[in-house]
């Protein structure tokens, strides 16, 4: 939602940073998780910052802090983590091009995709 929102302002020179970051890591032979998975947050910050809506930013905060409870794991497990980083930079590919729809709706199955690979955890 936060790509279509009408305060959305697409900052050209933070998401040349990330895509450079996602790019080593998809070239990289290694994996530092920790790194991998504070690349994953800043990537959704990014999105949530570029709405300049507060409210979704600090949701994404948020949220941000609940998947590193559950998303360790499930990127690790599932084998998410080349998948996750090229449906990031496909994202930035549709943001770059201006096709904000095109990037909401891969944004949105980007993240139904991470949802079916965290595990569920019952008490």
């Amino acid at each position: 939602g936060a790509i279509l929102q009408s305060t959305f302002v697409y900052d050209v020179a933070g998401a040349a940073t990330i895509r450079l970051l996602h790019e080593r890591v998809l070239r990289s032979r290694t994996r530092n998780l920790s790194q991998l998975f504070q690349l994953d947050e800043d990537f959704h910050l990014f999105i949530a910052e570029c709405s300049h809506n507060p409210y979704v930013v600090q949701a994404v905060t948020q949220q941000n802090k609940l998947r590193r409870l559950l998303e360790n794991e499930s990127l690790i497990d599932t084998g998410r983590l080349n998948a996750s980083c090229t449906e990031h930079l496909a994202i930035l590919d549709a943001l770059d091009s201006g096709e904000r729809e095109k990037a909401a709706a891969a944004m949105i199955s980007h993240l139904k995709a991470a949802k079916a690979s965290t595990p569920t955890f019952i008490s």
